[in-house]
């Protein structure tokens, strides 16, 4: 029977800033939980605490239960061996000016709301230093990693009262480039903002199936839902050899990727990260895997995430490679059709993919002719099969799935789908 015994720890060091309604608030926090797991045959017990020693002893009572489960073939066994990462990494540096962070936030939201008084701005900066650290028998897996996250709010007061958001992240090398980032950001808000204040409401005819194309955020909002379904665990799930795309589709997962704010080396159960490709040609041929997923998928494992909760399998680094297609070329070839621009929410519903888009506009004879104000729009799985465009240009969208910080790099695609 075996048995994988791990010492977790994670520290983390938080600064929060804020721009509130003309109120600036600087909050500082630090936690620190310590824990102990062990992992019986694919079966797992853990034990954790913030601020004290957790109870060793409960991991033994329950240790005694997962090996009652393991006799019995309920648990889905581990793998032969696995790659353990063995080492410390660190990533990023250290935030120490935050009164300009400050300066700069207060300046951007009093900008806009002096240009438009009917403008609210709300900013949240988050810096954050994470370290976490997985210790086994064999080895022992250190990581420290400042991220800095953005989100700008702006939201018109009003008669057509319309709102939109903007949130970016990145690992700073200096306080330049967190400047450049919240700057960003703001832009990105502030365009939207325009976007949304021209909007016309959608006629019922217009309602229905139709050609969309899906910008670079929209495209990876699309594609981090295709890739639950690469996860064993989910009923429903893809296997191995399914086609479910047009072959110009190539879908990776590339932890390692160096610029992107999700970088790791090794997952949450100390595996060795390494570049995965998920889809190829359209084809699914590999799936994201936990030690307790490799046996019933036949992946190796390296897609863990949850320190302190039974370890789930997904991407990190979602990385789709880029076409032959201009962004303004797709745009120009597109006769009649919607721009979806965004995504503020995106949802996987049975065998559709619903995405709330931040802006809409009507494409008429390859020309952007005005906004729209759209629900939603539907894109069935099948539908992944009539894509007959993928840009060359790849942006980054960053967004949390649980507590957990991840990245999709797309392209703009063009592909049929229903809008409401």
């Amino acid at each position: 029977m075996r048995v994988l015994k791990q010492r977790v720890l994670l520290e983390l060091d938080e600064v929060l800033i804020a721009f509130r309604g003309g109120s600036v608030e600087v909050n500082e926090s630090r936690a620190r939980v310590e824990g102990y797991r062990l992992c019986v045959e694919g079966c797992w017990a853990i034990v954790s605490s913030q601020g004290s020693a957790p109870r060793r002893e409960a991991l033994e009572r329950l240790e005694k239960s997962l090996r009652l489960r393991a006799e019995q073939g309920k648990c889905p066994g581990l793998p032969d061996s696995w790659d353990e990462f063995s080492g410390h990494v660190e990533f990023g540096k250290d935030l120490d000016d935050y009164d300009s962070v400050v300066e700069l936030v207060a300046g951007l939201c009093h900008e806009v709301e002096e240009l438009e008084p009917s403008v609210v701005c709300e900013a949240v900066v988050m810096v954050r230093r994470r370290r976490r650290c997985i210790e086994s028998e064999h080895s022992r897996a250190e990581e420290t990693k400042r991220i800095v996250e953005v989100t700008f709010s702006l939201a018109k007061r009003g008669a057509g009262a319309v709102g939109a958001t903007s949130f970016r992240a990145l690992v700073p090398m200096n306080a330049r480039d967190v400047h450049q980032l919240i700057e960003e950001c703001y832009r990105e808000a502030l365009e939207r903002l325009r976007r949304a204040s021209t909007v016309k409401s959608l006629s019922v005819l217009e309602r229905g199936k139709a050609c969309l194309v899906l910008d670079s955020e929209a495209a990876g909002a699309l594609f981090h839902e295709v890739s639950h379904l690469l996860d064993p665990h989910i009923g429903g799930s893809l296997l191995r050899g399914s086609k479910i795309a047009v072959p110009e589709i190539q879908l990776v997962d590339d932890p390692t990727l160096v610029y992107a704010p999700s970088l790791r080396f090794f997952d949450d159960e100390g595996v060795r990260c390494r570049r995965r490709v998920l889809i190829e040609d359209g084809t699914v041929v590999e799936l994201h895997s936990t030690l307790a997923t490799s046996r019933i998928s036949g992946s190796e494992p390296g897609s863990a995430h949850g320190l302190f909760t039974t370890p789930i399998p997904f991407h990190t680094t979602l990385v789709v490679e880029g076409g032959d297609w201009k962004d303004s070329e797709i745009l120009e070839e597109t006769r009649r059709g919607f721009l979806i621009g965004g995504a503020a929410m995106a949802t996987l519903e049975g065998g559709w993919i619903r995405i709330v888009p931040q802006y809409v506009f009507r494409i008429d004879r390859g020309e952007l002719v005005e906004a729209l104000r759209v629900r939603s729009v539907r894109i069935p799985l099948q539908a992944l099969k009539t894509i007959d465009a993928v840009g060359r240009e790849r942006r980054m969208r960053c967004s949390y799935e649980k507590e957990w910080l991840v990245t999709e790099i797309s392209p703009m695609i063009r592909v049929l789908g229903v809008v409401e």
